[in-house]
């Protein structure tokens, strides 16, 4: 929303009335794009395969509804009705992720917000 701001003359000058939202856009453009590295969709998936996902420190840790280490669905709520099953490895306030096997991948860390999912235990 900020760049579509930017790149609209009616709107641009608006940015300067939110001090705050301009020095955030401010910083985020200063890490700039990195370095990126092109490669094959078979190489990106070799290095998943071969990466294990990382551990993270957890300050929520429960929910009304679930645990770490339980097993749940998750499923947007308004959007594709694609469904992922794992284990719960993180619960934030804001996101939770889940570990889920792939028979090709292995272990595979999927990173959800909580707001616009539904997020229940598995049977």
């Amino acid at each position: 929303p900020v760049n579509f701001m930017l790149n609209n003359p009616s709107l641009a000058t608006d940015l300067s009335l939110r001090p705050a939202l301009a020095a955030w856009h401010e910083r985020i453009t200063g890490f700039g794009a990195g370095e990126v590295q092109a490669m094959t969709a078979a190489e990106a998936l070799e290095i998943a395969r071969a990466a294990e996902p990382a551990t993270i420190v957890n300050d929520a840790g429960t929910s009304a509804d679930f645990s770490l280490d339980d097993s749940v669905t998750i499923v947007a709520d308004d959007y594709g009705q694609e469904t992922t099953t794992g284990r719960v490895t993180h619960i934030g306030v804001n996101d939770i992720t889940v570990v889920r096997e792939d028979p090709g991948l292995g272990n595979i860390a999927v990173h959800y917000p909580r707001a616009g999912y539904r997020i229940t235990r598995a049977a």
